[in-house]
């Protein structure tokens, strides 16, 4: 038995003048409920070791659209 815990959609977006594709969806982590996350192609690929795709956390403003959270500059954990 197998338990989801996400779902994700195909989207598509322009950079750079360019159609590409990204995947966004939420994934359900529990206790601390469920987070807003995007994947994007590592275009900064330049050996096999890179990852292939990029995982960013964001937050969704119910209309499908999709807006990457700013980093904390403090690195403190809470």
């Amino acid at each position: 038995m197998s338990k989801q815990i996400g779902a994700l959609w195909v989207k598509e977006y322009t950079r750079d003048g360019e159609p590409r594709k990204m995947l966004s969806g939420t994934l359900d982590i529990g206790v601390l409920g469920e987070i807003d996350i995007a994947i994007f192609p590592n275009d900064q690929k330049k050996e096999s070791k890179h990852p292939d795709y990029r995982i960013v956390l964001g937050t969704s403003n119910g209309k499908g659209e999709f807006k990457a959270r700013e980093e904390r500059s403090d690195k403190k954990p809470f």
